[in-house]
């Protein structure tokens, strides 16, 4: 069971379901994790393209989160005809090129597992509809960018952005403010809620 939404996590899910960027600041949890993963499984379920090609990216830093986040969408989705797949850096290239080719419409990976797939033609990010990055500081402070920057130029313009860091620091906000389009800014400080339009 879950948790009731915040009025907060409400705002973030009504912005994500009606297809806007969004930036999101808070811990790391399963929280958080839903505010996204609710509103895209709803999108998803009306898509009459399911199973062919993925139509959501989620980017992580680290195995551990893509696991979990496996676990989390697959328990949502569980009752429904959407697939989601997990890949990362050890895991088996074959097992992600059968996989993949089966069709799935959630893919969730480490940035160098994605980017490989990629590059052996196993993965083509031009269905992509929606691109999460998730842990967005921690993806920087492990020195993903430039790969993720790579990545983002290969997916089509029009896609829905969703970021969501624990922290914004300089270059995060950089970020968001050259690569969203007139983002919701949730911001989830402690005890303190609130919803901005831009940064200060």
């Amino acid at each position: 069971s879950y948790l009731e939404p915040t009025k907060l996590q409400l705002k973030l899910i009504t912005a994500i379901q009606t297809r806007k960027d969004c930036l999101l600041q808070a811990d790391q949890g399963i929280e958080k994790s839903l505010s996204y993963s609710i509103p895209l499984v709803n999108n998803l379920i009306d898509n009459q393209f399911l199973g062919l090609n993925p139509k959501i990216l989620i980017i992580v830093p680290l195995r551990g989160l893509a696991q979990q986040l496996s676990v989390l969408i697959n328990e949502l989705t569980k009752q429904l005809e959407i697939k989601c797949y997990t890949c990362f850096g050890g895991s088996s290239i074959n097992q992600d090129r059968e996989i993949i080719n089966n069709g799935i419409d959630i893919l969730i990976g480490t940035p160098g597992r994605i980017f490989e797939l990629n590059q052996r033609n196993v993965l083509n990010l031009e269905s992509i509809e929606v691109l999460i990055i998730d842990e967005l500081d921690e993806l920087f402070s492990l020195g993903f960018k430039s790969l993720i920057l790579e990545l983002m130029s290969k997916l089509n313009e029009n896609l829905q952005i969703i970021v969501l860091s624990s922290t914004l620091g300089d270059e995060v906000e950089n970020f968001v403010l050259d690569k969203l389009r007139d983002p919701v800014i949730a911001i989830n400080d402690g005890d303190i809620e609130e919803e901005i339009r831009g940064f200060k």
